[in-house]
């Protein structure tokens, strides 16, 4: 009597469907970030007459640190940064400290002091919205990655 070596045919799908989730959770284990997933980030927000926001997608240098000038004035309604220290904006080209926007957080204010009261530095998160009016001319925009 002669032993076969081969498998039997029905194990085959099985062993292909364990290697292959093997090979999927070794995948979702790697620790590495999107190389494509920006470290820091700032976006600009308009919103329309039913209350529909749109995020400015054409402004370059939003990854940045700096200081950076629109060529035009902008209507935002509302701002969002990650991986920034802070962000201002203003209503002035060259980030003039004496045209910045207060903002205030429409968000939960948890921990972060500076989310409880209106101020010019936004620390992280996504709803800070613009102080008084509904909209703002914003025409430059400050960012800071470290504390000086």
């Amino acid at each position: 009597m002669e032993l076969n070596p081969r498998l039997p045919v029905r194990l085959i799908p099985r062993l292909i469907l364990v290697v292959v989730a093997v090979l999927l959770q070794t995948a979702c284990q790697s620790s590495d970030p999107r190389p494509d997933s920006p470290v820091a980030s700032i976006r600009f927000y308009t919103i329309n007459s039913q209350n529909q926001q749109r995020e400015l997608y054409l402004l370059p240098n939003r990854g940045e640190a700096g200081c950076f000038n629109l060529p035009l004035s902008v209507d935002v309604y509302r701002v969002a940064q990650i991986g920034f220290v802070s962000c201002s904006v203003y209503s002035d080209s060259d980030c003039d400290p004496a045209t910045a926007h207060l903002m205030h957080w429409s968000g939960k204010a948890r921990k972060d002091p500076n989310k409880k009261k209106p101020t010019a530095f936004m620390t992280e998160g996504a709803m800070w919205r613009i102080e008084g009016p509904r909209e703002a001319a914003l025409r430059s925009w400050e960012c800071v990655l470290k504390t000086p």
